[in-house]
């Protein structure tokens, strides 16, 4: 099913669902010859919640989520077998129930006494056409955006930039990242920054060289729609914003639902293993440049990952690849 919905309309499919689930979830994600990112057992409800507003379309069977993505609005097939759709259905016209009418359904048991006839009888046939008329409802693709790593991606990452002096760009970034400002497309700073964590800087700190890295850029013309920094250290095992998890673009969403962010048509650019995993993560597409440690980065590549990843030799050359794949090229 997630492969023919796919391929009929160019859309990346993303498998939710609870540690419980994650096995499963695996198992169809390898069988599938469409690409595909697990996310089962990888979010909090927060984060779920924010992934499934962006969806366009929930293909689901009677369960919280389905709810959760009908109140957002979100198109929903749902796959009703023992329960009853007069009781549990989704709230809102924009939603679609498939289920076969069977003498024993729908009943209360936990465990099908019988047969499961119920779902068994259920074909992939029944469910692509409704999931397919309710595709063809969805609203409009939103924004690309492009998420930087900022130490060793925009600027020299020489250890811990620690105070403003220390903020050094890289040639041709600000140019680059000019072009991506000229092409109309979001451009997000998501930078892990231990050393608030380690006590090295303070957050009002890091506000400064912040201040100094954008003053850098406009003194050059270009501009970054927003920075989100992790304060955390690696030690911290409660964070959920430490590339590479996605708290920091789940926070981006957030704030920017006007602009709808499209994280399918997005890019992460960065020079680690932990930039490409977080594109992975999220659905969007990782590029990685051998600036900073890119060059060690890209000699682990076949073991980090399955799919190619495009390297390129620095943020000028992954701007070329962004502009040409938003203008329709692809990467």
């Amino acid at each position: 099913m997630a492969d023919r919905l796919a391929g009929a309309f160019g859309v990346p499919v993303r498998i939710f669902g609870g540690p419980q689930d994650q096995d499963t979830a695996r198992e169809i994600s390898k069988a599938m010859k469409s690409p595909s990112v697990v996310l089962a057992g990888q979010t909090a409800l927060r984060e779920s919640m924010a992934l499934l507003s962006r969806c366009r379309l929930l293909l689901t069977n009677d369960s919280g989520p389905m709810h959760i993505a009908a109140a957002f609005g979100v198109p929903v097939v749902a796959v009703f077998g023992p329960t009853d759709p007069e009781v549990t259905s989704p709230v809102g016209e924009e939603h679609r129930i498939v289920r076969v009418g069977v003498e024993c359904s729908p009943c209360r048991h936990r465990v099908c006494p019988i047969d499961h006839r119920c779902m068994d009888r259920l074909t992939p046939e029944a469910v692509f056409e409704e999931a397919a008329a309710m595709m063809a409802r969805a609203p409009e693709r939103g924004s690309a955006a492009v998420f930087l790593d900022r130490d060793g991606t925009i600027n020299h990452d020489g250890g811990y930039v620690d105070r403003p002096e220390r903020m050094d760009l890289i040639p041709g970034a600000a140019k680059a990242i000019r072009r991506l400002n000229l092409a109309g497309v979001g451009v997000i700073v998501v930078t892990n920054q231990s050393a608030i964590g380690r006590g090295r800087i303070t957050r009002e700190g890091l506000a400064s060289i912040h201040r100094k890295l954008t003053s850098l850029l406009e003194a050059e013309g270009a501009r970054l729609d927003a920075i989100y920094f992790c304060p955390h250290s690696p030690q911290e095992r409660s964070c959920g914003c430490r590339k590479p998890a996605p708290g920091m673009i789940l926070w981006a969403m957030q704030d920017f639902v006007k602009d709808r962010i499209d994280l399918s048509r997005s890019y992460v650019v960065g020079d680690k293993d932990i930039d490409v995993l977080l594109a992975r993560a999220v659905g969007a597409q990782p590029i990685l440049v051998r600036t900073g440690y890119g060059r060690q980065t890209e000699s682990g590549l076949p073991g980090l990952v399955l799919e190619p990843v495009p390297v390129v030799e620095g943020l000028s050359e992954a701007a070329d690849l962004i502009t040409r794949g938003l203008g329709g090229g692809g990467v």
